[in-house]
């Protein structure tokens, strides 16, 4: 064990437990509003994904009733194991917010955990609520922002989104910080987090934010009970960084104008139901659409230059992007979504079904696309979600080319409050069952007000 206080753990125990509404600046707090709807809004498309229904009845099944709630379902279960469905509801179609440099959806694990810890504790009002979240949030941005080695391989929303959520459920819960850290330690015995699913096409990616919001959850209950868990979880000799990043980090990146600046006011909010390194090309391919209309079949071959980082993710293998295997491969594929936006006009969760895996035009289109790393591109991303330049070369001889450094949804290319309210009603729209549209847009307002509440149980949705 290190000295007491040299861990960052203590820094950030200490932020989490003294952090006040009051300290939170508006701008914060309009985001995490923003982040805590969206998430809410994408659940409802979450209901019969595919792997969602099974994973239910499983969990329904094994552990029966509890206090805590399954988000459009009529369903109360242990605070643990609503967690984690609450969070594959979110994750599912990859709709959530993703934060663009340190490559993590936040919300996907902090905001099942909070509303978990919120039924168990009772009388959780708007504002505890809001600032539990911003710390959260602070906690797994600032720990995936700190590794200076490439992220390839590591999946960082479970493996730093748990620590936050941690975070958040400790100040819910009214821990001192010696039990914060305890929560942490535990949770590091269970920390995992890797992109081998998405390779593969598994359904399981869409679940590993959960079993990071369920670990979380019991994590803290054991911690609460006494139980103790490591104290220098994130730099002791085999410690996060050093045994998960290889010892390659800036502490400054985590504790740097700590309390001054939120990370929550750096979350982008997804348009597109697919992969956030898709999305460069998606706005490029719209534009270009919108520039010149032309027929698919004029396409001659598509050029996207894009950052390494793209290009393993949703250019290679080319077989199984060109030609998507099933959903997830589709939902990461950078040819398979250029060739929807050229076609199609828009990219939305109907194209990611079997019914659109199967449309032969898409198909062919998606193979006429052909991926490259730019030094350039690479050089300017900094780290964060990179630039793509769309080359569209038709047989005709034209050449139609589109470059995006900041895809929509981003801090400084915002959707606007009506698009995001749209976006959450479509989330109804692919299902008879509910939740309605009309549902949808109680949910998104009276979160609107989420500072006002008295009792947010109150206002979740109940089936």
């Amino acid at each position: 064990m290190t000295k007491k206080g040299s861990d960052v753990a203590y820094d950030l125990a200490e932020f989490t437990r003294q952090l006040r509404f009051e300290d939170v600046p508006d701008v914060a707090i309009a985001a995490a509003k923003d982040l805590v709807i969206d998430a809410i809004g994408v659940a409802a498309a979450g209901v019969t994904a595919p792997g969602l229904p099974e994973l239910i009845s499983l969990v329904n099944a094994d552990y029966g009733k509890g206090s805590s709630r399954v988000l459009f379902h009529d369903l109360q279960l242990p605070p643990q194991e609503a967690a984690l469905l609450n969070s594959a509801l979110i994750h599912a179609q990859d709709f959530d917010d993703i934060h663009d440099k340190a490559h993590i959806h936040v919300m996907s694990v902090i905001l099942p955990a909070a509303l978990a810890a919120a039924e168990v504790a009772g009388n959780v009002t708007g504002r505890e609520l809001i600032t539990s979240v911003v710390a959260g949030v602070e906690v797994a941005s600032r720990l995936a922002l700190a590794p200076e080695a490439p992220r390839r391989g590591w999946h960082y929303t479970p493996l730093c989104g748990g620590f936050g959520a941690v975070a958040t459920v400790s100040r819910l819960w009214g821990f001192r910080e010696e039990q914060t850290r305890n929560a942490w330690g535990l949770m590091y015995s269970r920390t995992s987090g890797n992109l081998q699913a998405e390779l593969d096409n598994a359904l399981s990616k869409r679940m590993q934010p959960g079993f990071s919001a369920e670990s979380a959850v019991l994590s803290a209950r054991m911690a609460a009970a006494g139980i103790t868990g490591a104290d220098s979880t994130f730099e002791g000799p085999a410690g996060y960084f050093n045994l998960y990043q290889t010892g390659k980090y800036n502490r400054e990146t985590i504790t740097d104008a700590f309390g001054h600046s939120f990370q929550v006011t750096e979350v982008s909010i997804k348009p597109y139901p697919c992969c956030r390194l898709t999305h460069p090309a998606i706005d490029a391919a719209l534009q270009i659409r919108k520039d010149k209309r032309f027929a698919p079949e004029a396409v001659k071959y598509i050029e996207a230059r894009v950052s390494s980082q793209a290009m393993y993710e949703v250019c290679l293998p080319k077989e199984h992007k060109k030609n998507p295997r099933g959903i997830v491969d589709a939902q990461f594929s950078l040819p398979y979504t250029v060739a929807v936006a050229l076609q199609k006009g828009g990219v939305g969760l109907s194209d990611f079904t079997a019914e659109t895996l199967g449309n032969t035009g898409i198909i062919e289109l998606a193979r006429k696309v052909e991926c490259h790393v730019d030094s350039k591109i690479e050089e300017e991303s900094g780290g964060a979600i990179a630039a793509c330049e769309l080359r569209t070369h038709l047989k005709n001889g034209d050449e139609l080319r589109y470059k995006v450094s900041s895809p929509k949804g981003s801090p400084n290319n915002p959707m606007s409050r009506e698009q995001v309210r749209e976006k959450i009603l479509q989330c109804a729209d692919l299902y008879v069952s509910p939740p309605s549209r009309e549902e949808l847009g109680k949910i998104h307002d009276r979160f609107s007000r989420l500072e006002g509440v008295v009792d947010v149980c109150k206002i979740l949705p109940n089936y």
